[in-house]
């Protein structure tokens, strides 16, 4: 798993991982997404997500999870 570093060398997972959660209430909140389990749909490409999709743009927002890879 790939995490960005802040440039010193150091990078606080805490933190990243505050990062993604507020990003997922965030999208979450806004009206304009909405719940898809239609598989490419999901993905958020349309601002449709699933439970698995979300998490998986959460922590990709984050610097979490590589751009490509899913969380099921």
């Amino acid at each position: 798993m790939a995490v960005k570093s802040d440039g010193a060398g150091s990078v606080n997972k805490e933190d990243l991982l505050e990062r993604a959660v507020q990003w997922a209430l965030a999208t979450a909140a806004d009206n304009s997404h909405g719940y898809s389990n239609i598989v490419g749909d999901n993905n958020g490409s349309n601002g449709q997500y699933d439970c698995g999709g979300l998490i998986s743009a959460a922590l990709v927002f984050a610097g979490l999870l590589n751009e490509g890879q899913i969380f099921e």
